[in-house]
């Protein structure tokens, strides 16, 4: 039970629920953070070393110096809680766009059929978890939609930085003219 601040090499998940839908939910390890007290969004990025009882750890602010204590749901990590506040409840397939919504837009492409395609690829991950890059790098292969991972964004002015992975997520769904709602940096 503790959280860490990065640079850590781990990567977030996403679970694959196909057989009774095209969904998958996100399961996060590597998080932003902001300050409740100040509004300061943190300059490094956090992961999530697990937690007991929903208790997950503390940060620093940099900007106050004042603690901000992080909680969860005690399960898959599908959102946070910033100082235990229900309204600083973070959900990340909001903040990193990790929606099934946003796959469905694939469809609009002029290649055929993306999101049976992506469907039937996953299917073999039914039940399991998979990396948010093995996910990302499914629809590239099938859209033939390259990333670089070298673009930077932001999806809540609270938060100044998103990991890689999610980066180089959105990059994809910005290269493939999805509307997002982000801001390039």
């Amino acid at each position: 039970m503790d959280i860490l601040k990065l640079p850590i090499n781990r990567k977030n998940k996403v679970y694959i629920r196909i057989k009774s839908e095209g969904k998958f939910i996100p399961d996060i390890s590597v998080f932003p953070l902001y300050c409740t007290c100040c509004n300061a969004p943190q300059t490094k990025l956090y992961e999530h070393l697990g937690s007991r009882y929903g208790q997950v750890g503390t940060g620093k602010c940099e900007r106050c110096g004042k603690e901000i204590y992080v909680t969860d749901h005690d399960n898959i990590v599908e959102s946070i809680y910033i100082n235990n506040y229900p309204s600083n409840e973070i959900f990340f397939n909001e903040l990193y766009l990790l929606d099934w919504k946003f796959v469905d837009e694939f469809d609009r492409l002029s290649i055929k059929n993306v999101v049976g395609k992506v469907t039937e690829e996953l299917k073999q991950y039914d039940g399991k978890f998979i990396t948010v890059d093995v996910f990302r790098e499914i629809i590239e292969n099938i859209t033939n939609i390259k990333t670089d991972g070298k673009m930077r964004f932001i999806t809540d002015e609270r938060f100044s930085i998103l990991p890689d992975d999610i980066n180089r997520w959105i990059e994809l769904l910005y290269r493939a003219k999805i509307n997002i709602p982000v801001k390039i940096l």
